[in-house]
């Protein structure tokens, strides 16, 4: 019986040995499935990633864009509060005033030179009420002249901002109560107009008291005081009852702002 079980033992050993080889190469084949399998896991994962990455990368651009844009929103909101709180003295540009004054003193004083033709500029006044706006605060204006043959009298113009015609008239010297003695307006000094003057006046107090009086007066007044510079000399009242003042000079030429001491 052992002798005729060998060849069986043998037949059921190369079986076995057949069966072996097979199921190596079925693993092998499964590791293999699965080794690609993964590269191609890998290769997916890497081009989502990629994508991913790609539109991350988008998101990001847009972001940066949609930040910047509304930086760009706030800082010209920030600009024009600024500009706007800025310019909320109601003063125009000095550059568009300037050939206006020089128009209105060149009337003015054609006009004056009818009564007396050897009159000398010698003082500009502007007085404005609660508000430094052409339109709405300033009353009017005065250009007052000299004759160096007649020194009894200020040959005064007044231009008033209000629609009404211009008015001449004569006032003697001793009833203009001013602080100093005056020389004739040195044209060649006068490069500041009376805008440019409010503005550095304003920046030096003036917008502080106007913060703290709605109701005031301004006067700007532009001479050339014996032994000083020509000068304008700004002068803020408070008309609230609280005798309130603050007083400045800005030089017409380059513009040196000076509180005059108490």
């Amino acid at each position: 019986m052992r002798l005729a079980e060998r060849p069986n033992s043998r037949y059921a050993i190369g079986v076995m040995k057949r069966y072996s080889t097979i199921a190596a190469v079925v693993v092998l084949g499964v590791v293999v499935l699965m080794a690609l399998t993964a590269l191609s896991c890998r290769r997916s994962t890497s081009n989502n990633n990629e994508t991913n990455n790609a539109v991350n990368a988008t998101n990001a651009i847009n972001t940066t864009n949609t930040v910047s844009n509304e930086t760009n929103t706030l800082t010209n909101t920030i600009n024009n509060t600024v500009d706007n709180t800025l310019s909320s003295s109601g003063l125009p540009d000095p550059n568009a005033t300037r050939p206006l004054l020089q128009a209105e003193l060149t009337k003015a004083t054609a006009a004056i030179k009818q009564l007396k033709s050897d009159v000398i500029l010698q003082l500009v006044s502007m007085k404005f009420v609660n508000s430094l706006s052409d339109s709405s605060g300033l009353v009017t204006n005065y250009y007052i002249f000299v004759s160096p043959t007649d020194t009894r009298y200020y040959y005064m113009v007044n231009v008033p901002h209000n629609g009404e015609g211009i008015k001449r008239f004569l006032m003697p010297q001793e009833d203009m109560d001013l602080p100093f003695s005056l020389i004739p307006v040195p044209y060649q000094y006068w490069k500041l107009s009376y805008v440019d003057a409010l503005k550095l006046a304003e920046d030096n107090g003036g917008a502080a008291f106007r913060a703290k009086h709605s109701k005031f007066e301004a006067s700007v007044i532009l001479g050339k005081p014996t032994g000083q510079y020509l000068n304008w000399f700004v002068t803020y009242r408070a008309t609230d009852g609280s005798a309130d003042m603050l007083q400045l000079s800005i030089d017409s030429y380059d513009g040196k702002v000076q509180v005059p001491s108490s």
